[in-house]
């Protein structure tokens, strides 16, 4: 049978992860991305035991990704004096894989590794082998045909595929085509500075033991109007990166990542303990990030287009969820689109992802959300057993062979 042709908008790891998938499974990859990654995003990210589990049945290795263990939490108030810390060492017995700490760059060159190296494992649900995704960088997408499976780049050129990957995020030119989704993504009305620091850097100032101290995770500072400052390891522990989450109205208007000066990092901190206004002395190179998240949409898919990733669920940081969610859909398609998949029913095998991942994504995109905002919500995650399986215990693969099989063949 005849491999489809599949086209995926968007290198991030969302796009990456799905082109992966969909090669082991035999089929022909094209990408096409808008930037010409001169500049990729430095950020420390978390994967969750749910987004381990895809990464190995992606056959990813997870030693090239330099990861630290999440192993706890250490709690601060403005005045310096301590909370209780967490430790997280139930995370692996409960669910199966732990929860780590990793590099945006790392994972981003794993996964671009497995969706376009010259060779590729054989995983655990690959039936075949496709031959290596083309990457083609610099190329931005402006419209969609669900009716033609087309898509149509910036200077004019019109590309044809069986199956169309919109993974092209928050900011999707897609999102908006497919029936009843709203054109605007509304502000949150939060934002976080960002930047890393090296962590040798803080090793030569003893009253900054309070970062590298305790379990292997995150020291977060909280005040009483509800600012935080999230610092936690990554790359073996070498680098760390540093969230400063606030309060920012007024956000339409604005670009939604600028730099930012350490000065306004630390009148936006300066009530706090003279040993977390030390460490934010050290920040350089800082973005100022405003979190936005999809709202709820009508549609992820037409035709034989579906959305992925922040395209149709981008979320706030709350549970460290946005990149697992994107990876559940990236192999949620490979289970879909087997390498015995033809292209007259990619429609219908579009509908049952949409079924698969849309109630998944929109339920813990708005968990993450509602505890945020609301005050009383604050820290339910990490109270509720419950809430922590349904979340960290799903398994999309699994759920996605089991609907799979139920298809009449």
């Amino acid at each position: 049978m005849a491999r489809l042709h599949v086209i995926v908008v968007g290198a991030g790891i969302g796009g990456l992860a799905a082109a992966a998938a969909l090669r082991q499974n035999g089929h022909q990859v094209e990408i096409f991305e808008s930037s010409h990654f001169e500049e990729e995003i430095g950020a420390g990210i978390g994967l969750p035991p749910n987004a381990v589990k895809i990464l190995k049945y992606l056959s990813c290795n997870l030693e090239e990704l330099h990861c630290v263990p999440y192993e706890g939490v250490v709690t601060f108030f403005a005045n310096g004096s301590e909370g209780l810390p967490q430790t997280l060492h139930h995370i692996a017995r409960r669910f199966g894989e732990n929860w780590l700490l990793c590099h945006r760059v790392d994972l981003h060159a794993a996964l671009k590794n497995l969706a376009c190296g010259a060779s590729v494992p054989k995983s655990t649900n690959a039936q075949m082998s496709g031959p290596p995704a083309v990457l083609h960088l610099g190329k931005k997408v402006v419209d969609y045909n669900a009716t033609l499976g087309a898509v149509t780049l910036e200077n004019g050129t019109v590309q044809y595929g069986d199956l169309i990957v919109a993974a092209d995020g928050i900011r999707s030119a897609c999102r908006s085509i497919l029936p009843g989704n709203p054109m605007k993504v509304e502000p949150s009305n939060i934002a976080a500075y960002r930047w890393m620091v090296d962590r040798s850097i803080v090793k030569t100032h003893p009253e900054l033991d309070w970062v590298t101290a305790g379990p292997s995770g995150p020291k977060i500072v909280t005040t009483a109007d509800s600012r935080v400052l999230i610092v936690y390891p990554c790359r073996d522990g070498k680098l760390l990166n540093v969230l400063g989450i606030h309060s920012d109205h007024g956000q339409d208007g604005k670009d939604w990542n600028r730099p930012a000066t350490q000065a306004e990092v630390t009148d936006m901190f300066s009530d706090c303990h003279p040993q977390f206004i030390k460490f934010i002395s050290l920040a350089e190179n800082i973005r100022l990030w405003q979190m936005r998240c999809t709202p709820v949409l009508n549609a992820w898919v037409d035709g034989s287009i579906a959305l992925l990733g922040d395209a149709a669920h981008a979320t706030l940081p709350t549970f460290g969820q946005g990149f697992a969610l994107a990876l559940e859909d990236a192999i949620t398609l490979g289970v879909l689109f087997s390498s015995e998949s033809a292209a007259i029913n990619v429609p219908e095998r579009l509908k049952a992802y949409q079924l698969l991942r849309k109630q998944r994504a929109e339920y813990v995109a708005g968990q993450s959300r509602d505890q945020i905002i609301f005050p009383t919500m604050r820290g339910l995650f990490y109270r509720s057993p419950e809430m922590q399986q349904d979340i960290m215990g799903y398994d999309a693969r699994k759920v996605a062979e089991t609907f799979f099989q139920s298809i009449p063949s």
